[in-house]
């Protein structure tokens, strides 16, 4: 019953109880969510996401401690199909563009599914406009490509939904 009650906590990641019927003693063992993000609802009511796509309200004092130095994360249409969105593009960022989330201003949604990325690169604010959470691989690899050439220090914007063909400006 206590391990019920407790898995229906959203903030929890994992909740086990167990029993030594030697000792008569009780454990309960909790794993509170780690935010990744955070999201305004249609209820105008914070929110996070964890690295699974989980959306949970902050609750213990480390999650609400932190809430300064998250992202915020704006939709434009299906706000759960979109976060869950952005969480795979934080997901599958490669080591070589972890800096990106580190300098991370704002994420955002559009109506028709683009992930736009307002960071900083090179101390200069630059909005990456990822297209769709298709290709994520290769849209990283082509970033980061443009990113090494010398003409590209001063980029402010960079558009990857077409990855075969990438725009800098």
């Amino acid at each position: 019953a206590i391990e019920r009650s407790l898995s229906k906590l959203d903030w929890l990641s994992t909740a086990d109880v167990s029993r030594n019927w030697i000792s008569k003693q009780i454990s309960i063992v909790v794993t509170e969510r780690v935010p990744v993000a955070k999201a305004l609802t249609t209820e105008n009511s914070m929110v996070n996401l964890d690295i699974s796509g989980i959306i949970f309200k902050p609750t213990s004092s480390r999650q609400l401690q932190g809430q300064d130095m998250l992202p915020i994360v704006s939709t434009a249409g299906d706000s759960k199909a979109d976060l869950s969105g952005v969480v795979k593009l934080l997901q599958q960022l490669p080591e070589d563009l972890q800096y990106l989330i580190q300098d991370l201003r704002q994420i955002s949604v559009t109506k028709s599914g683009d992930i736009l990325m307002q960071t900083r690169i090179n101390q200069l604010p630059v909005e990456i406009n990822w297209g769709g959470v298709q290709q994520l691989e290769q849209k990283s690899s082509i970033l980061i490509a443009l990113l090494k050439l010398p003409e590209n220090n001063e980029v402010r914007q960079v558009d990857l939904s077409q990855p075969s063909a990438p725009v800098v400006k």
